[in-house]
């Protein structure tokens, strides 16, 4: 798996890139760290936007070149990809190109008309992030009250446009115990598919490396998803 930065860099070496052949490259989304939220864990720190980001014309060309290499695929991340100023341009060039799109988001901007509009585009899946099942849990994690609340309904949103919709859930020592629960509650909300990250400590989550599953902790969460 590739990821690629949305920001300035040099040409991606062609040889590097028909090694992804066939493959999902997800793009991390630098042109648009800031979010919404106050995210405990957000891998970009979540405040500032990166002085190097690309224009929307660089952007366009990096897809073109990426899709050169024949990836099946292409999943935009952040930060938050649904705050960039050319939301659906830059995707929209990805399914031109003939790729499936993801996008991989907290949720919290997807109104019923973006909702709307990501169905008319051909998004073929988006996953939105809960990190518990308990409102005032998640609201903590997030950062802002009433988060919790505006996911849910967000996740309602692209479940009645018929979008593919994961709940995703970065496990930690703070959240494990509310896998099943979250779990039970993506089957209330009809979505397709739940899915269960490491915790990756880097941005906000620099500091909290205490706050990752021990072993025996990550061994029980196997059990529980695959026993």
């Amino acid at each position: 798996m590739l990821l690629v930065s949305f920001k300035k860099f040099s040409v991606i070496p062609c040889n590097l890139l028909d090694s992804f052949r066939g493959d999902c490259i997800p793009i991390h989304n630098s042109f648009s760290p800031t979010e919404p939220l106050r995210c405990r864990y957000c891998y970009q720190g979540g405040d500032l936007r990166s002085p190097d980001e690309l224009c929307t014309s660089q952007k366009l060309r990096v897809v073109e070149e990426l899709a050169r290499s024949g990836p099946v695929s292409i999943a935009f991340s952040g930060g938050e990809p649904l705050m960039a100023t050319d939301l659906f341009e830059v995707p929209a060039k990805v399914k031109e190109e003939g790729m499936q799109l993801a996008i991989a988001t907290n949720g919290t901007l997807i109104s019923h008309d973006i909702a709307r509009k990501l169905k008319a585009l051909g998004t073929d899946y988006v996953e939105i992030s809960l990190d518990s099942a308990d409102a005032g849990e998640h609201d903590r994690f997030r950062g802002v009250h009433g988060g919790f609340e505006r996911t849910l309904q967000r996740i309602k949103n692209c479940v009645a446009e018929g979008i593919y919709t994961c709940i995703a859930t970065a496990v930690t020592k703070l959240n494990a115990s509310q896998v099943p629960a979250i779990i039970e509650l993506a089957r209330q909300l009809k979505v397709k598919r739940f899915i269960a990250f490491n915790f990756i400590p880097t941005g906000r989550g620099a500091d909290a490396l205490e706050h990752d599953l021990t072993a025996e902790q990550r061994e029980e969460l196997l059990k529980q998803l695959f026993g």
